[in-house]
């Protein structure tokens, strides 16, 4: 009787199983990528400069010389998009960075010290959430002045009150675990603690948070330009060319769908990304998909 082998499974098809069960992951990662990959080389897509003006072919549709029109300055739409997601993407990274590095400290610290310690950090926290996101980060930028430092800044702060106080939680029902317990009996000190049994155990939840963050960032980033908050012109940015382009919707509207649509992209990507993560990280789900 003939036996059939059994052939061995190869990397390609473990790659498409992990593509078929965690779709949103792979979409939004590949977005990202896209984006990064363009913002970063866009002088060699474009042969025009971003800033430059041509009077002579002012909000023109897209065609073979301009691939997406022009604006009321005659600005290239396409070369001004691909140097504005690098500033969008930068103050995403910048803001992740900043807000993870702020809301991990001062999580941990509260969660794990108690006393006066938490209660000091918490009330500074709650006073910052009686404030809505925009409007805090508006205040900090009107503050500062006009720079992407000053945007990433203004967009941290107002993303830490809710990453310390998500992590605080976490932190706190960490403490009951019996190896945190065995460290402290041990006499560890509380540095260590926090590097070799908090953080280790925050990380997913730190993944799936920074991602989201990034999303939040560039639509929050788009609203401050488009306040007139952001960079200042001629530097371009996506909210700068949607303030721009507003006013002629009527006669040139692709001179704000464009810019609108690559925010919309930015932020859907960053939300699959967000949540193919948490499927990958979630035990429950990561079963449930596989079975």
């Amino acid at each position: 009787m003939a036996v059939n082998a059994v052939r061995p499974r190869g990397r390609g098809s473990s790659w498409s199983r992990l593509v078929r069960t965690y779709p949103q992951l792979f979409i939004g990662g590949g977005a990202l990528l896209a984006l990064a990959v363009a913002a970063a080389v866009g002088s060699g897509l474009t042969p025009y400069d971003p800033a430059a003006t041509d009077f002579g072919a002012v909000r023109q549709a897209p065609s073979l010389t301009h691939p997406l029109g022009t604006d009321q300055l005659g600005r290239d739409t396409w070369s001004r998009a691909l140097y504005g997601g690098r500033l969008s993407l930068l103050v995403a990274v910048g803001t992740v960075g900043l807000s993870l590095c702020a809301g991990t400290s001062l999580g941990i610290l509260s969660g794990s010290r108690r006393g006066w310690v938490d209660n000091l950090i918490m009330r500074v926290m709650d006073g910052m959430l009686a404030f809505p996101a925009l409007i805090l980060a508006m205040t900090i930028a009107f503050a500062l002045g006009p720079s992407v430092g000053t945007v990433i800044v203004a967009l941290a702060v107002a993303r830490t009150p809710p990453l310390a106080r998500l992590l605080r939680a976490q932190v706190i029902a960490l403490s009951a675990r019996e190896f945190i317990e065995a460290a402290v009996a041990v006499g560890a000190r509380p540095g260590r603690i926090a590097l070799r049994h908090y953080l280790p155990n925050l990380v997913s939840l730190l993944l799936v948070q920074g991602s989201l963050t990034g999303g939040t960032a560039i639509l929050t980033e788009a609203s401050l330009s488009f306040l007139g908050l952001g960079l200042p012109p001629p530097a371009p940015s996506w909210g700068g060319m949607l303030r721009e382009g507003y006013l002629y919707l009527e006669v040139n509207p692709w001179q704000s769908f464009i810019p609108g649509m690559l925010i919309f992209a930015g932020v859907l990507a960053f939300n699959f990304l967000g949540d193919g993560l948490r499927d990958v990280v979630d035990p429950a789900e990561r079963w449930r998909r596989q079975r």
